[in-house]
């Protein structure tokens, strides 16, 4: 049982006894004692600065308990007979209670076979440790083999990784260079000056529009009137070159003027030979004709140039996307090599970095895992020790079936039942000890929050002296019974020899008190000893 929940067992159990004990409150300033009783003050109460805290109070001898100390122990010890009632006076190895035969054998056995089952314990453990450090040398040793390879198994992988990588590489390259000549000849319009397209062009549409201009001009519908067979009797007439002209009609007439690029300029301007008006009529006819006959084979060379211009550039379009889609394809390829390169890459580096890492470090991981051994064999070692302080202080504590007391004092309060069962971490037996004595102050809310537990204290105990003490509990529970004001009682245990002292004497509490401070209220105390005039005024802080 740790020492606080004891505290507050003891607190609980003995609340009575404290309040009784703790009359008194905030100090009164400056009382005289007018008798000769010694629990009257015959001393002042001094201030000695406004940060500490002024009280008085009464002291309490200290109470022992004698506690059910085998809280391990899983059998329940049956009490036969119990000897102590509250008033008794006892001393040290006095008999408290008696436990039963039967349960008594129980516990032994328990123990005792705790004992064997740790014993084997520890044995397995000593053997398996054995076996596992054998292992743990041969992982030492492997590591360091496999440093020596990591190396090599390192570079071949990154090369099996890359090759694929390489190749593709390669492949995209070619394509590149395939698409960008394609592209090259598409964007460039190649065919179109290949196959002469704007000069074949330009050469139709001007001629087809000088031929217009004389169909216009000379009346050429007319002539075909009166000569229907042409000039030469050639009855196709205005029909092949009225095709023509509807082929081209509307671009003609938007073209350029003509003047200077038709096919007989001499004839635009009318000149003919001969003297009479058939023979000029007939001249018309025939130079239309024959520009006509120009005009159809002009438009026949523009044609066939157009195709041949059109079927290869959809040609070179298409191998331009096929290239575009090979290139495409390959890089597709290429990312995916690349990113498998990279990850194999990674895998490869660490796996390196593991075996040098587990290489570099094989010592201090060997020594890591013999550390471990040692702290789990030292687990079912301590285990084993444990088990068998456990039995030796049952032997020490009950081994005849007897609880005894560890010191003397008077019986406060007996908790031992006879034909019951004890149970851990229970309190048999409390009872005072003349060995400890205490003083309780009755300390303000205001004032509360500035005392903690350890605090050193300044009691002068009257009639007896003063000593120095130290703050061991602080009721969280208020002592007042208004709520005007509210007070918490504060425990402060007496140090040095206190043999004499005895419960119920008045005693001045200060807390918050610095060294020089508690040196300047002893110097008071044997001035006022002494009759010194001046020894009961005020300390100043």
């Amino acid at each position: 049982m740790n020492e606080n929940k004891r505290k507050r067992i003891k607190a609980g159990l003995f609340a009575a006894v404290i309040i009784a004990a703790a009359a008194g409150g905030i100090c009164l300033w400056r009382v005289k004692n007018t008798g000769t009783d010694k629990n009257a003050p015959d001393r002042e109460l001094y201030a000695p600065g406004e940060n500490v805290i002024s009280a008085s109070g009464l002291t309490s001898m200290g109470m022992k308990e004698e506690a059910y100390a085998l809280d391990f122990l899983e059998t329940k010890l049956f009490v036969e007979e119990s000897y102590l009632s509250v008033g008794d006076t006892v001393e040290s190895g006095t008999a408290i209670l008696k436990i039963s035969e039967e349960t008594l054998e129980e516990a032994k056995k328990e123990l005792e076979e705790k004992v064997t089952e740790t014993s084997l314990a520890y044995r397995q453990g000593v053997i398996d440790d054995a076996e596992e450090r054998l292992r743990e040398k041969n992982t030492y040793e492997k590591a360091l083999i496999n440093k020596n390879y990591a190396q090599a198994e390192y570079e071949s992988a990154l090369e099996e990784a890359a090759a694929e990588t390489e190749e593709l590489s390669r492949q995209v390259e070619e394509a590149r260079e395939l698409y960008e000549e394609y592209k090259e000849a598409a964007d460039n319009n190649y065919y179109y000056t290949y196959y002469n397209i704007a000069e074949l062009e330009e050469t139709y549409y001007d001629n087809f529009r000088f031929l217009m201009e004389l169909y216009e001009k000379w009346d050429i519908e007319g002539l075909y009137d009166r000569y229907p067979n042409g000039a030469a009797g050639n009855t196709q007439g205005v029909g092949v070159s009225g095709g023509v002209a509807a082929e081209g009609s509307s671009e003609g007439q938007e073209g350029r003027e003509t003047g200077d690029g038709g096919a007989m300029p001499e004839m635009a301007a009318g000149g003919f030979g001969g003297s009479g008006q058939s023979n000029d009529e007939s001249d018309k006819l025939t130079v239309y004709e024959m520009m006509e006959e120009l005009v159809a084979e002009n438009g026949e060379q523009y044609k066939t140039a157009m195709e041949s211009y059109e079927k290869d550039t959809s040609m070179a379009i298409a191998s331009l996307e096929q290239a575009r889609s090979n290139l495409a394809i390959l890089q597709a390829e290429l990312e995916e090599a690349q990113l498998a390169y990279e990850k194999q890459a990674i895998i490869a580096r660490t796996d390196y970095e593991t075996t040098q890492t587990e290489s570099d470090n094989a010592e201090a991981a060997y020594e890591t895992a013999l550390q471990k051994l040692d702290e789990e064999l030292e687990k079912l070692l301590d285990a084993k020790e444990e088990a068998e302080e456990n039995l030796e202080l049952f032997y020490a504590t009950a081994e005849d079936g007897y609880f005894y007391t560890k010191d003397r004092g008077t019986v406060v309060m007996n908790r031992v039942r006879e034909n019951s069962y004890l149970s851990g971490e229970d309190i048999l037996l409390a009872y005072s000890s003349p060995e400890t004595v205490t003083a309780e102050a009755s300390v303000p809310q205001s004032s509360i929050a500035r005392v903690e537990i350890g605090d050193t204290a300044y009691v002068v105990v009257n009639g007896y002296g003063e000593y120095e003490g130290q703050v061991t509990a602080i009721n969280p529970v208020s002592s007042s019974g208004g709520r005007s004001s509210v007070n918490y009682t504060v425990t402060v245990e007496l140090k040095g020899d206190v043999s004499g002292l005895e419960s119920n004497l008045t005693a001045y509490i200060y807390l918050g008190l610095e060294k020089e401070q508690i040196e300047q209220m002893q110097q008071m105390e044997q001035m006022q000893e002494k009759g010194v005039p001046g020894g009961g005024e005020q300390v100043e802080k």
